[in-house]
């Protein structure tokens, strides 16, 4: 007896094809495309979290400001994560340091509103400076990025008037304190002398990876030139007593 013949003939389907073995399922192709979309998911999502790009360099700080008196300006601008401020072999604060903030808001408002905010000098023998606040480029970058796509509300002005008072309210009680110790004899406010070149000298001009250091050698340098010119002038005043005195005492001829 024959076998029967495929139904499937009668009817205008095709006799089905030899197996060379499985391929993958179905739901198998889902997945490994789904693993696949994943993977070129944007940039953006899988990108590192933003604090290293909120660090700036806090330079020209006057001679005497410690580091609570930073703390309290700098905080002023917004939440703080740390701030770093180097020690020399003197066991003395350097004139730099480093801050970073808590989100890209607050750096913002911290080189706006501190960056050239002259402090006065509350130790002997240095001079008041003018605050420099920077970012270096890629920080810089991600903050100018930051700022084109944001929009600005009025909370965000609100901050800004609010961290300005606090900065204006903290400045004046350092000149008080300033002008408190020049009163009392504890430091000497009269101007010195700093050398020509060192005037008009840029940042720009620096290597990038020493900056911090050049700078404090600067200022370090600055403050011993105005420490010798100012012992030259106390040594001329308390000279002159002694110049009329013998003066005075000198039998005329």
């Amino acid at each position: 007896m024959q076998p029967a013949p495929n139904s499937r003939l009668g009817l205008g389907m095709r006799p089905p094809l030899p197996s060379y073995g499985q391929g993958p399922s179905i739901s198998a192709l889902a997945q490994q495309q789904q693993q696949q979309q994943m993977l070129h998911q944007p940039f953006h999502i899988m990108a590192p979290p933003t604090q290293k790009q909120t660090t700036l360099f806090v330079g020209s700080i006057s001679g005497g400001i410690s580091d609570d008196v930073l703390n309290r300006l700098l905080g002023a601008c917004g939440p703080m994560k740390a701030f770093k401020r180097l020690i020399t072999p003197a066991n003395k604060p350097q004139g730099f340091g480093f801050v970073e903030y808590e989100d890209p808001d607050s750096a913002i408002r911290c080189i706006n509103l501190l960056n050239g905010v002259e402090l006065p000098a509350l130790e002997d023998g240095c001079a008041s400076k003018k605050l420099l606040i920077k970012a270096d480029e890629k920080t810089k970058l991600f903050m100018d990025a930051y700022s084109a796509q944001k929009m600005k509300t009025d909370v965000d002005e609100a901050k800004v008037q609010e961290a300005l008072q606090k900065i204006t309210s903290l400045v004046e009680d350092i000149n008080r304190s300033s002008q408190d110790a020049a009163n009392r004899g504890l430091i000497d406010k009269e101007r010195y002398v700093i050398p020509p070149h060192l005037h008009d000298l840029q940042e720009a001009d620096l290597p990038e990876g020493q900056r911090g250091l050049v700078i404090s050698e600067i200022a370090q340098f600055r403050e011993r030139a105005a420490k010798r010119e100012r012992e030259k002038v106390r040594e001329v005043r308390e000279s002159i007593p002694h110049i009329l005195s013998s003066t005075a005492t000198t039998p005329s001829g």
